[in-house]
């Protein structure tokens, strides 16, 4: 936008955008890359979330943090990861010991670009959305998933230190204050859709270069960026002009 400015932080009505150079991925190192976002919601019991995101990697035999707000081992917290051998978790846990979770059969760590929600009830379940089909639910324990702490991509904080790091691209992140319906993740897989009700956060990285994630809900939740993972043009929904990047198809 011709009126953008970094340095505003009150919008007096004259802000017409963010910059927007294009579609583009982070690519993340797994060693120092991620994003701090704040404290754009509270998943205390009672207030549900949906998280949707794109990914893409083909690391093998290495955790991978996408979201977490942990930073003590003892905290209640929530996460989307993946796991050790490539396969995709949400997990809510509510005592030092005991979480609530979901994860796929199969692994994703295919190099193609994949599509995750991840969502929390509120009332002690937590849900998982691949590609747009419901992989599943469960539902026990306690709700409170939140330490007031902040919330990051890319990595998480455990003591003090940054830990799980992923290795891979991330695009498209966005935040709700409510459950998606199938019907909204579906649109939101298959065209970008995105509900405009409830959104608290919506990170397009169409930047292209900076420190700076711009959120383009109109909340103001920027995310500030550190280390130095790479801007990657990409093409619509996530897929590299690398034909041998992601599920490229040709013409």
């Amino acid at each position: 936008a011709s009126n953008f400015n970094e340095e505003a932080n009150v919008d007096d009505g004259s802000c017409a955008g963010y910059p927007d150079n294009g579609d583009y991925s982070l690519s993340f190192d797994g060693v120092d890359d991620y994003i701090n976002i704040n404290k754009p919601i509270s998943l205390a019991a009672g207030n549900s979330a949906s998280f949707a995101f794109w990914f893409n990697t083909s690391v093998v035999g290495e955790e991978g943090i996408f979201l977490s707000n942990d930073t003590q081992p003892s905290n209640p917290d929530f996460k989307i990861q993946m796991e050790f051998d490539g396969n995709i978790s949400v997990k809510g846990k509510y005592n030092n010991n005991d979480e609530t979770k979901v994860t796929t059969s199969e692994p994703l760590n295919d190099g193609l670009f994949h599509q995750v929600v991840g969502i929390t009830t509120g009332t002690s379940c937590v849900k998982l959305y691949i590609d747009g089909e419901n992989i599943g639910e469960d539902c026990h324990g306690g709700a409170n998933y939140e330490s007031g702490d902040d919330y990051y991509i890319g990595r998480e904080r455990l003591s003090g230190e940054y830990q799980r790091g992923y290795i891979g691209f991330i695009s498209q992140f966005s935040i709700y204050n409510r459950v998606l319906s199938e019907n909204e993740i579906l649109n939101i897989y298959n065209a970008n859709i995105l509900p405009e009700a409830g959104i608290i956060a919506s990170y397009n990285f169409n930047a292209g270069s900076g420190t700076t994630l711009y959120d383009h809900s109109g909340n103001q939740n920027h995310g500030t960026i550190h280390g130095n993972p790479d801007w990657v043009l990409i093409n619509n929904y996530g897929c590299s002009s690398d034909s041998n990047a992601c599920n490229y198809e040709e013409g």
